[in-house]
């Protein structure tokens, strides 16, 4: 059961994180904002990062999109992240 329960839970972060993307794709200004963090030195955007996952943590934003958001943390995620953004 376990099992299933984080299969479902990787599903819903990797839809969150395709809608992330979506969602810069299709707003410039969030497309802005979310390329320029993908772009700070690593140690600067996994403390961005976690500050906001901290502060959505706090008003109830569901597991999934911040556990999507926690992904950007990962140097590769980031860079996949920003390929795919500047592909547009």
């Amino acid at each position: 059961m376990t099992i299933l329960r984080s299969n479902k839970s990787n599903d819903d972060t990797t839809d969150q994180l395709s809608r992330l993307i979506s969602a810069a794709q299709e707003d410039r200004s969030f497309h802005q904002q979310l390329c320029g963090l993908l772009r700070l030195p690593d140690l600067q955007r996994a403390s961005i990062i976690n500050q906001g996952l901290h502060e959505m943590k706090l008003r109830g934003e569901p597991e999934s999109i911040r556990q999507a958001f926690e992904l950007l943390i990962a140097k590769d995620a980031a860079a996949t992240a920003l390929k795919l953004l500047s592909e547009k």
